[in-house]
């Protein structure tokens, strides 16, 4: 989602930027072909995304500086919340009535911790944004990912890289840094995947200006973050597309033997309308050696006679001859008891210029609904000199991250839910077993084949979840918390092998304050619109990451957000 930002007792919503600078077509990465209709709900394109930038890691976050903001350039900031105020949300919460499921709460409350943690430790924090950016940003959208013994840390907008233990191996650095992006270009929405297959690193996230908008990607040369990285950009503008210039919202990390994939929702940056989820698929091995690579792109693509909404691509542990994706269906922001399943069939033939097939199927689910704010305790905003409200926006019912394997999917998403008598945040998790026809397309077969809730019967709240699941079996699914009387907290659930998530619902780290942040002043604060996780197959072990409180600011008057990390052994 797009971040809001804090300087100088503004509270900046930025998308537009085009005065101060705009991304020119001197900086058009990509050499995508025009659209082409498809009677299957959706249009094609195809092109070559080419080499934008290459950085030495460590070299860069060891020189770089925080940008000196102008009063013009706070003052055009400024301006822009008006146009950022039209444009539509996501979803716009339906007065229609809604099925909410009736959720029998686990038996303990949330608890002391009872599973056993090999690392912990606090990732990047908002005071972070300070030293690396110059201003506050909310939401603290997480992005984390393990591999080779580096823990890399991306939270709306700064990036660090840790050993296992939580020291810092480099000072912080700014996205915009990272991505060779300029500081008058607003960035957003930070993912970073570890993939063992190739030994290397995937980075993504949102550039965007009013008139041109991109995704930004990097990939590391070698398995050590600290070193050299190749970064490439897609033009996401599509100018061919109705409505556009467009934004591609929320973009999320894909991962097979094939390809990068890379989906996100399309609006448009004048006018908000919403085209639909938009999925690139992108040749992976010439970007492991930094070289040009051709993609294909999907767009407007429909779901039930809507348009699709945000569409998970599966991290793939398994071989398949098709990359598997994952939504839910609830176009009116109210519940639903279905989920959306696709097959892009053949992806290796993304490589040699084809175009692979897009099908999909919708299956039975349990019920999920449309999330409420959840109430946290209120705080204390210095720099604005008010109160907070406590409430932290839960987003959406969308599902989140997805994975492949053991033959399985995996996701969960947040959902209102009936709780003993009262409505509360919770999660709904699933399970789903999906099924090829002998030509790859994804089959009417494809079903569930286990799924749940996790909830308290209690005022406390669950928000954001992420799964992860093991080789063996095992899984976690790692979530925010809070109530009332509960700060923004960190917890999990686990699965034992092959059995089904809770019934414990455990304390990882208990929140600290109240939310200061800025954007909670006013009305609904603005949390991570995501936690993160990542799975180790050397040793089967998983490492989560969520957002708490963990101080009342430390010395940031702005906001004081944190994030923990900790790793599960393998079980």
């Amino acid at each position: 989602m797009r971040p809001i930002f804090a300087k100088s007792q503004i509270a900046l919503s930025v998308i537009a930027i085009a005065s101060i600078l705009t991304i020119g077509v001197a900086g058009f990465k990509t050499a995508p072909t025009a659209a082409t209709k498809n009677t299957s709900g959706f249009t094609t394109s195809n092109g070559t995304v080419t080499l934008k930038h290459t950085f030495n890691l460590a070299a860069m976050a060891n020189s770089a500086k925080p940008p000196k903001l102008t009063k013009a350039q706070i003052q055009q900031y400024q301006d822009n919340l008006k146009y950022i105020a039209n444009l539509a949300p996501k979803y716009t919460k339906s007065t229609t009535s809604k099925t909410l499921p009736v959720v029998k709460p686990e038996p303990a409350i949330i608890g002391p911790k009872q599973v056993s943690i090999s690392s912990q430790f606090n990732g990047l924090q908002a005071v972070t944004n300070e030293t690396t950016n110059g201003f506050d940003v909310e939401p603290p959208d997480e992005g984390m990912a393990y591999g080779n013994n580096y823990v890399f840390n991306f939270v709306n907008l700064s990036g660090e890289i840790y050993n296992t233990s939580g020291t810092a191996l480099v000072p912080a650095f700014s996205m915009n840094n990272f991505f060779n992006v300029p500081f008058a270009i607003s960035m957003s929405d930070p993912r970073v995947y570890y993939d063992n297959a190739s030994q290397r690193w995937f980075a993504v996230a949102l550039a965007y200006s009013t008139f041109y908008t991109e995704i930004n990607f990097a990939v590391s040369q070698t398995n050590n973050p600290l070193g050299s990285w190749s970064v490439y950009a897609l033009n996401a503008t599509e100018l061919n597309d109705p409505w556009c210039p467009c934004l591609p919202d929320y973009p999320v990390i894909g991962m097979d033997g094939y390809n990068l994939y890379i989906t996100a929702n399309e609006f448009s940056t004048t006018t908000g309308v919403f085209n639909g989820a938009e999925i690139w698929a992108i040749a992976k091995t010439p970007l492991l050696s930094g070289l040009s690579s051709p993609f294909v792109r999907f767009g407007q693509i429909m779901i039930a006679g809507n348009p699709a909404y945000h569409i998970q691509p599966a991290i793939k542990r398994d071989a398949l001859p098709a990359e598997l994706f994952v939504a839910s269906i609830d176009p009116t922001g109210t519940s639903n008891n279905q989920l959306a399943v696709w097959s892009m069939a053949d992806p290796w033939v993304v490589a040699t210029g084809g175009m692979p097939s897009l099908t999909s199927t919708i299956i039975a689910s349990e019920y999920y609904a449309f999330p409420v704010p959840l109430q946290t305790p209120a705080g204390y905003n210095t720099a604005y000199g008010y109160p907070t409200t406590g409430l932290l926006s839960p987003d959406f019912d969308a599902m989140q991250e997805v994975e492949y394997i053991n033959g399985q999917l995996f996701g969960a998403l947040d959902t209102a839910a009936n709780v003993l008598g009262t409505t509360s945040d919770s999660i709904a998790w699933f399970e789903i077993k999906p099924i090829l026809n002998a030509d790859n397309t994804i089959s009417s077969a494809t079903h569930i084949t286990d799924q749940g809730y996790l909830a308290t019967p209690t005022s406390v709240g669950l928000l954001y979840p992420h799964i992860e699941v093991t080789k063996s079996g095992f899984g976690a699914i790692v979530f925010s918390y809070g109530g009332p009387n509960t700060p923004p907290s960190v917890g999990v659930a686990l699965r034992e092998p092959n059995q089904t998530f809770g019934p414990d619902l455990n304390t990882i780290v208990n929140g600290q304050a109240p939310d200061n942040g800025f954007t909670d002043v006013f009305g609904v604060g603005r949390w991570g619109d995501y936690s993160a996780g990542s799975y180790d197959p050397t040793t089967g072990s998983i490492w989560l990451a969520a957002q708490y409180i963990p101080n009342s600011g430390n010395g940031d008057i702005w906001a004081n957000w944190g994030n923990y990390i900790f790793n599960l052994p393998q079980q």
